[in-house]
């Protein structure tokens, strides 16, 4: 595979991502009136189960009341990050073991770059349904069902995507994920600024995102792909700020419930996954002006 076949295959990457995310991010979509994504999709009655919706819209006063105290409970806090870090965890083992084995079965890598689109975008459908079960605020183990499958698609493109990458580039790229995912995790934590009053805000930036995402197959220059990619990695840095404020209690405008750790760890995986492709993008690029 030539380099122009991998910057085309991180280009198909880089589009996906965004259209995963705004799946994951549904229920701050607003279409005009008012109406969110998950109204227009599953019917108004649905609407106050939307995944992470604002409370004004999907969340009663009761009901703020009821997530504001029961996270202010050291033991429900506790069980519910514990519940969404250990699906992360797996998620993470299980994308790692699958990139691995990408790159160590020729034959498979082989197999994955004759439908290289099909790959690349298949977790876009699992995503979907995925985010239509969570918006019916019923729990089920087919969410969890989704949820791997999802993982085990995301895995096989980003496998497919850096196979032909240096191994180190790619290990430093998850290195630099790591270092920032930790440093965005402090300052989470520490800052009195409550980023979830931003939802919108961020929601309207994924939706650029992707429209960049979709310009940089008939736009040629490297000024559109390293903007699009700092770009990227500031949207999801908000965003992880965004969802790990959601978890944390407190008297935060948008709230995660703590019988949900699915959507958490949905989201979650989503901006971790973002973060590492546009930093490895960044990477790629940098290295190929090397060269």
């Amino acid at each position: 595979m030539g380099m122009r076949g991998v910057q085309w295959i991180l280009l198909a990457l880089l589009a996906s991502q965004p259209a995963c995310a705004l799946y994951a991010r549904g229920s701050h979509m607003r279409l005009r009136g008012g109406t969110t994504a998950a109204t227009t999709i599953l019917g108004p009655h649905r609407t106050r189960t939307a995944p992470y919706a604002r409370p004004d819209s999907s969340m009663s006063d009761a009901e703020r009341v009821y997530v504001v105290q029961a996270f202010s409970r050291s033991e429900v806090r506790k069980r519910f990050l514990t519940q969404v870090f250990a699906i992360i965890a797996a998620q993470l083992a299980t994308t790692a073991g699958v990139m691995a084995a990408v790159r160590a079965l020729p034959a498979l890598l082989f197999f994955m770059a004759r439908a290289a689109p099909l790959f690349l975008f298949a977790p876009l459908l699992p995503a979907f349904l995925l985010q239509m079960l969570l918006s019916t605020g019923e729990n089920s183990s087919m969410q969890y069902v989704l949820l791997s499958v999802y993982t085990i698609l995301q895995a096989l493109a980003l496998g497919l995507a850096t196979a032909a990458l240096p191994g180190q580039l790619v290990l430093n790229a998850a290195g630099a994920t790591t270092v920032a995912v930790g440093s965005l995790s402090v300052y989470a934590l520490t800052t009195k600024r409550d980023f979830t009053v931003h939802g919108g805000m961020l929601a309207a930036g994924v939706t650029a995102l992707l429209a960049l995402s979709i310009i940089q197959f008939f736009v040629k220059g490297s000024w559109v792909l390293l903007g699009r990619s700092y770009f990227g990695v500031l949207l999801f840095s908000g965003w992880l700020v965004y969802d790990l404020q959601q978890m944390m209690g407190g008297n935060k405008k948008e709230q995660a419930r703590p019988n949900e750790p699915v959507k958490a760890a949905f989201s979650i995986f989503v901006d971790l996954v973002n973060i590492f492709v546009n930093i490895l993008q960044l990477m790629a690029a940098n290295e190929r002006r090397r060269d």
